[in-house]
């Protein structure tokens, strides 16, 4: 499966109106049913979190372990921004930098396998994150749009 990951580039910032973004693609670990149900958070995409959260306001437990019940975060569906709700996000170990973001079928981030999934400051409030999913041949859609240099 090729790989898909990066920060957003300014065609990209303008699409989503972000202040900055990082995007990759959802693993088979991570997205099926009976696996994680998490994403792992790479360097790009820490870079954004930690913009709005801090590794300190973070906690480090198992999902299940933990009694924080979550951070603020923006479900981005194509077209809107949904409310803002709480999603998991957690070190799972207790040393290491790995941090995981937790699915939620109630704030509909459940991204499955092969998924790109997205975090970005938006633009007009980035103190405000935004995370999303879409599947593979909606962000190539996208990437033709992007081909076309948005104005």
């Amino acid at each position: 499966m090729e790989k898909i990951e990066g920060a957003f580039d300014e065609t990209q910032k303008r699409f989503f109106n972000a202040k900055a973004g990082a995007y990759s693609r959802v693993t088979e670990r991570e997205g099926k049913i009976g696996g994680d149900r998490s994403v792992t958070i790479d360097k790009r995409e820490k870079k954004i979190v930690f913009q709005s959260f801090t590794e300190a306001d973070i906690p480090r437990q198992s999902k299940e372990a933990s009694g924080h019940d979550g951070f603020l975060f923006r479900v981005f569906r194509v077209g809107t921004l949904g409310k803002p709700g709480k999603l998991k996000l957690v070190f799972p170990k207790r040393e290491g930098r790995e941090l995981r973001l937790y699915f939620s079928q109630k704030m509909g981030f459940v991204p499955e396998p092969g998924d790109i999934w997205f975090v970005f400051q938006d633009a007009v409030e980035p103190t405000s994150l935004v995370v999303g999913h879409c599947t593979h041949q909606q962000w190539l859609d996208w990437e033709a749009i992007w081909s076309m240099k948005l104005t």
